[in-house]
């Protein structure tokens, strides 16, 4: 079974062990340190905090977070909008290429501005705005319209869908999803960037042509981790960071998780240790030390299998992801969002 997701006190661990080793002779120091190795030792993600944070980035360069532990995924902030982010394969990534490329460069690359949009879940409210409506034939995900938008806002069967269901590239809208026969597809786009308030606006949805223009030498923007800090192909802005972090209590002290399996394999971990320096002193013999080891290992071992065992749930996203007829290929640019769901494909009857 999963973890519950509830931790402890470091302190658990260290009055497990004291109690164990008969003997208050322990530095609690060693300890610590012991157990933070143990914790990284498990390789369980489960035993992390998730967390976002938002990065300042001067000269290429973001300084990461202080408990950062596993980077998740990273994206760009542009205004209200966010573009996710690649680990830059470059050999010379430094973020000056595409600059200097991007500032020689005789293509236009238009300002961070957006349109101000109404409330856009209304689509009344959009009828001022370019409007083309196709009705679907099955299992049809490409729809042409009659000019190039900059923003577009894409309906299904009058529903709005969100920019990681759907991409535009030139006059093109590609759905993620197959439509079913006869469903309305309702497109409300603009062409040109207009307003002076747009970069405030949260309900624009540039198309994928937009984004990229946006970003350095028109390209998905990459970044690379580099001591102690995260290197753009943007010389100035904004990214997010959704990563995995340490996770501490009052006293800035690693927590535990509350399992019997984990606090006993981290215990027999840190016993182990211990019995190995007093091995090398000559105080215990190399049949006490192995005592010691082969119980740290089945015990760790238990500890990692119970800890990366998924729940149910978990179980049912897994599924979704593997049993799939039609492979998710746009899923990072979504942050992933969907990529649990069961895929739904729906065909005429015969």
């Amino acid at each position: 079974m999963a973890l519950s997701g509830r931790f402890v006190s470091i302190k658990t661990i260290l009055e497990r062990v004291v109690n164990m080793y008969d003997t208050n002779e322990i530095d609690a120091s060693d300890l610590i340190n012991h157990i933070a190795d143990g914790l990284e030792l498990l390789g369980a993600h489960s035993v992390y905090e998730d967390k976002v944070t938002q990065v300042s980035v001067s000269e290429y360069r973001g300084e990461l977070p202080k408990d950062l532990f596993y980077i998740k995924q990273v994206r760009q902030v542009i205004g209200p909008h966010t573009i996710a982010m690649r680990y830059a394969t470059h050999s010379f990534h430094t973020g000056y290429f595409c600059d200097n490329q991007r500032k020689t460069s005789t293509k236009s690359y238009p300002t961070a501005v957006y349109p101000t949009i109404p409330d856009v879940n209304n689509s009344g409210a959009l009828d001022n705005y370019e409007q083309e409506v196709f009705t679907a034939s099955a299992g049809q995900t490409t729809f042409v319209l009659s000019k190039a938008p900059v923003a577009a806002w894409v309906w299904v069967e009058g529903v709005l869908q969100e920019p990681q269901y759907w991409q535009a590239v030139a006059n093109q809208i590609t759905l993620s999803q197959p439509a079913t026969a006869g469903w309305e597809i309702s497109v409300y786009y603009v062409t040109t960037a207009t307003g002076t308030d747009a970069v405030k606006s949260a309900t624009a949805y540039p198309t994928l042509d937009y984004r990229q223009a946006m970003s350095t030498c028109g390209e998905t923007p990459t970044y690379i981790i580099n001591k102690n800090h995260i290197q753009t192909s943007f010389d100035t802005g904004y990214v997010e960071i959704a990563y995995r972090a340490v996770i501490l209590d009052n006293e800035g002290y690693p927590m535990v998780p509350i399992d019997a399996r984990v606090q006993i394999g981290l215990q027999d971990y840190v016993l182990e240790r211990i019995m190995y320096k007093q091995f090398l002193k000559n105080r215990i013999s190399l049949d006490q030390w192995k005592v010691a080891q082969q119980s740290r290992h089945f015990s760790m071992g238990s500890a990692r299998n119970h800890a990366l065992m998924p729940s149910m749930d978990q179980m049912e996203s897994i599924k979704n992801i593997w049993v799939r007829l039609i492979p998710d290929i746009n899923s990072h640019a979504g942050y992933y969002h969907g990529i649990g769901e069961r895929e739904r494909i729906k065909t005429q009857p015969r």
